[in-house]
């Protein structure tokens, strides 16, 4: 039942688990329900229930002192933990699997801390993470796991701008996904493929968007057909069609709100925002990017960016720049010049903290705006004050 999507057969099913293990079983079964239960809790979006149960989880291995259990209950509580926290999380669970030299236990949190990294642009870090779990996965013959560090390795390449290293990537992904029997794998590989063509062929990566998004649907992950009907809103953008992005960015909108991912409402509401712009201009626009970048930084409460199938966009700190950037495009063509500074201050330390590159199409719309898309670092105030400014401008924050 979990694994076709149907989550609430999947829910009543391991409750009852959870009650026979406590009735009839000992710690090892109340161990491995409350583990699983627990995740079923995440893809349900019911994150205060899964912290409960992990946290039981997490009792019963430190009572019956079981270093692997206990590496286990760690890695599931930061599934539900909000993302400033989930690093020691993550990293107390990878040294008990180094100590204890469980390689599957190595390579997930590897796969974990890259995820986590990525999305807090530490590109650097996301890099050797990712290739640090493939080799991992490559040793233990996970194909499945391997495709998905294959993916973000390419989306580590597609934030450094090196097209070639992401194609590489994807074509070994592509590969391995030929021989999984489950969507979920394809469906990540076409997504990849699927970007690599957004700028030279918006509407060739559109249709293969829509092929990867079948491929979700028979997935049974209903968070990567969010974030493939919010990709998709983004290039029918890019192609200027109004109607189409409006159509995907309402149905995403509508997919995360029942996940109840914050992080994924947040991400789509940046997209709401060029939405408006195109149909309504800049002016009717600008208080949604407003609320769009309040929306983004509350959104880092949101434990949903150490599981690559999970994780909605490119990661919280390439939407932000993302969102910053496209809010003063828009100021500068409603005539607010201050606005556009904040914004364009904030983003600037971002991109030379990150390393993340600006898409040629945005490097476009900048020079279009008469704007330059600088990578110095700004001598005013802390990403953090030029964050807030730039919301307090725009009329997203107090």
């Amino acid at each position: 039942a979990w694994s076709v999507g149907d989550l609430d057969e999947a829910d009543r099913l391991q409750g009852r688990s959870l009650e026979l293990a406590r009735e009839l079983g000992g710690p090892d079964e109340v161990f491995r329900a409350t583990g699983d239960l627990g995740l079923i809790a995440v893809d349900r979006g019911d994150l205060e229930r899964a912290r409960t149960l992990f946290s039981e989880g997490l009792a019963v291995a430190r009572d019956g002192d079981n270093p692997g259990d206990t590496a286990v209950a760690l890695a599931n509580l930061a599934h539900a933990t909000p993302m400033p926290e989930q690093e020691t999380l993550i990293l107390d669970a990878l040294h008990i699997h180094r100590q204890t030299g469980r390689l599957t236990g190595i390579a997930h949190m590897s796969l974990m801390l890259a995820w986590l990294n990525l999305s807090d642009g530490d590109l650097d870090s996301g890099r050797e993470w990712f290739r640090a779990a493939q080799q991992g996965f490559e040793q233990l013959h996970n194909q499945g796991a391997q495709v998905e560090a294959l993916c973000g390795l390419a989306d580590v390449a597609l934030q450094r701008g090196d097209p070639a290293a992401a194609d590489a990537s994807v074509a070994r992904a592509e590969a391995l996904a030929a021989h999984i029997d489950w969507p979920g794998a394809g469906a990540m590989a076409l997504t990849r493929r699927a970007l690599s063509r957004r700028v030279d062929d918006p509407a060739g990566c559109l249709e293969a968007l829509a092929n990867a998004g079948d491929a979700w649907g028979l997935s049974g992950l209903e968070a990567g057909l969010a974030e493939n009907l919010g990709m998709r809103a983004k290039v029918a953008l890019d192609l200027g069609n109004a109607a189409a992005a409006r159509e995907s960015c309402v149905a995403s909108a509508t997919l995360w709100k029942a996940l109840r991912r914050s992080a994924g409402n947040a991400w789509v509401s940046t997209i709401a925002a060029e939405v408006e712009r195109l149909e309504n201009g800049p002016e009717a626009a600008l208080p949604h990017y407003g609320r769009a970048l309040a929306a983004l930084v509350d959104s880092r409460r949101d434990p949903h960016t150490i599981d690559g199938f999970l994780a909605p966009g490119p990661g919280f700190r390439a939407q932000l720049i993302d969102a910053l950037e496209r809010a003063a495009l828009c100021s500068v063509a409603a005539g607010g010049e201050t606005e556009a500074l904040a914004a364009l201050t904030a983003a600037s330390a971002e991109r030379s903290r990150t390393g993340i590159v600006p898409s040629p199409r945005l490097e476009a719309l900048y020079g279009a705006a008469g704007l330059a898309a600088s990578n110095e670092q700004p001598s005013v105030g802390s990403f953090e004050d030029a964050l807030r400014a730039a919301g307090v401008a725009l009329g997203g924050m107090d």
